[in-house]
């Protein structure tokens, strides 16, 4: 009797977001591209499991957004902080007993008058503000009496801060627009019975009714499981690098 092509075991448990839900897409994209009825999956089951896929994607984007949030709220503490000292430096400047410095923050105090207290606007409203500012500080004749107050990195550096500012938020209304229905240990719970039913079929297919396709799934599948060990293996390598530090 010949021996047959077995799908490697895996425990699913052990594997955090990011690989759990690399080894499931790619798990999906497979079946997909060897068709489900040639290893015996009904569409019903793969339907199921896509559906739980894209549940799946939709936590982690959550999550990133999360992540986000701090990387957003660290972004606008440093325009704050621009902005401040900007002002501050303006206003100091007034009663300079040098006539360049005085005439160019009379001029900058004007100017930036209207955005006076932007830093308390919600963040939104701030960027706004603060592009707005930006553009009018570095019309030709504002930009030289920046220079003159040598606030012309300031400016620079607050345009810089601006731009990643708004990606962030921009990426955080994005990702806010795919909510969470379920928690993420429900739709694991699920898919791992999916998983479980998915391979179990799949390799009693390749054994009752052996096809070209079976046999190349089952090959394939355990390519994809040995990518996943290898990404889980490198992780608690460098987690217990980080540890010994």
């Amino acid at each position: 009797m010949g021996s047959y092509l077995k799908i490697d075991p895996v425990r699913l448990g052990k594997f955090n977001k990011a690989e759990y839900a690399s080894l499931m897409n790619d798990t999906k994209l497979l079946i997909l591209e060897v068709g489900a009825e040639k290893i015996g999956v009904s569409q019903a089951l793969l339907d199921a499991f896509s559906a739980n896929v894209e549940k799946l994607t939709d936590i982690i984007a959550e999550s990133r957004a999360r992540i986000e949030t701090i990387e957003i709220n660290e972004e606008d503490r440093k325009a704050c902080e621009l902005v401040i000292y900007m002002m501050a430096t303006i206003r100091a400047n007034r009663s300079s007993p040098l006539e360049a410095m005085r005439v160019a923050a009379e001029a900058l105090f004007l100017e930036t008058k209207p955005y006076v207290g932007c830093q308390r606007l919600p963040q939104g409203q701030k960027l706004v503000m603060i592009r707005a500012l930006l553009t009018d500080l570095t019309t030709e004749g504002m930009y030289a009496h920046v220079q003159t107050l040598h606030l012309a990195d300031v400016v620079e550096e607050l345009g810089v801060v601006a731009g990643r500012l708004g990606d962030l938020i921009s990426q955080r209304t994005s990702q806010r627009a795919a909510e969470r229905t379920e928690p993420a240990k429900v739709v694991r719970a699920e898919m791992d019975e999916q998983f479980d039913d998915i391979m179990t079929i799949a390799f009693v297919t390749s054994v009752a009714h052996p096809s070209p396709e079976a046999t190349r799934f089952v090959s394939l599948m355990n390519a994809v499981i040995a990518e996943s060990e290898t990404a889980y293996k490198q992780r608690t390598v460098q987690r217990t690098r980080r540890k010994k530090e």
